[in-house]
């Protein structure tokens, strides 16, 4: 034991130095951390030297060798819990239900043409994706690691929150090469409908445009069996779109209990105002009650209710409110 006792005092003192004499780091709130834990870790080394240099040569001093252990052992245990994931779950269990990070995205597709071409597109070097598209032969129809093709990865690209019309340029490109949009394109995670009923910017609406006219239906289904008219985010750029474009105007929600409502009621009660109104003045119902309009001012009410001052004066919400008064 007290071979062992020594040895963790020459690895604290190795330490101690080590951050005593190392070169500072960090900025100015954290430069001096490093030589205050080498200074801690000098004193803890030199006391629990002592103890045991004195419970080694005092008969019934067992409890100085027991309190020198601790204090080298300490210094190491503290690195092992703030170190690793499971020491750290024990510190704060709120930990415990974080997923971890997933695996980096390497963009594995199964030839080298086509990684080729999805690595251009990340950099954003449209010229080369045009070239490589025109002379490599990509595969269109290939997925790499977690289930994207190039054309998902091209419309992320038109769905970034600083996408110009730029950014649609490789999405034109594999559209005009003979590539056609599937519902999963996007990857394994989310559905393409999904992802692009949350469009947000001109940019991402003419990229949503662009994949219904090249055969993507408006009325693909989301993981849940909805119309993408239903989904909690739906965007107002999204749902023009898909009105444009002919979506079906009358959806059925899949939950026998909101069976009489419409998107217009359902996008109503999220308080997506916007949305609500863009597809109540392109003509969808209000809902598909008895009588008409009846579950719809319901759902009004119960907004009102909870509705901010704000909310109130909000325009979108104001032409909801008149619509609602109109079925009474």
């Amino acid at each position: 034991m007290r071979t062992f006792g020594w040895l963790l005092v020459a690895a604290n003192l190795i330490g101690a130095v080590a951050l005593l004499f190392g070169r500072d780091g960090g900025d100015a709130a954290t430069r001096g951390l490093g030589r205050g834990i080498g200074a801690l870790l000098a004193v803890l080394a030199l006391v629990a030297a002592v103890l045991l240099w004195w419970g080694s040569r005092a008969s019934g001093r067992g409890i100085a060798l027991l309190i020198a252990g601790a204090l080298v052992l300490l210094p190491p245990l503290l690195l092992i819990l703030f170190t690793t994931e499971s020491g750290l779950a024990l510190l704060y269990p709120s930990r415990r239900g974080i997923p971890k990070p997933g695996a980096v995205v390497r963009y594995e597709f199964p030839d080298a043409a086509t990684r080729e071409v999805a690595l251009a597109l990340i950099m954003e070097d449209y010229d080369r994706v045009d070239s490589l598209i025109k002379t490599a032969q990509p595969d269109l129809a290939a997925r790499d690691e977690r289930g994207q093709s190039l054309l998902g990865i091209a419309t992320h690209h038109a769905m970034i929150y600083s996408a110009t019309m730029e950014n649609l340029r490789p999405l034109r490109a594999l559209l005009a090469a003979g590539a056609v949009p599937r519902p999963d394109d996007a990857g394994r995670e989310e559905l393409l409908i999904t992802k692009l009923a949350r469009v947000k910017g001109e940019p991402a609406a003419a990229a949503f445009a662009m994949l219904l006219e090249a055969g993507l239906s408006p009325d693909e289904r989301d993981s849940e069996g909805q119309s993408a008219l239903f989904d909690n985010y739906l965007t107002p750029e999204a749902a023009r779109v898909l009105v444009a474009h002919g979506v079906s105007r009358a959806p059925r929600h899949t939950n026998a209990a909101q069976q009489e409502w419409s998107p217009v009621t359902w996008q109503t009660e999220r308080g997506n105002w916007a949305t609500a109104r863009v597809l109540l003045e392109a003509g969808l119902a209000l809902d598909y009650a008895s009588p008409p309009g009846s579950r719809f001012a319901q759902v009004m009410a119960t907004a009102l209710e909870g509705a901010s001052d704000d909310d109130r004066a909000d325009a979108d919400m104001q032409a909801l409110v008149a619509a609602a008064e109109r079925v009474k």
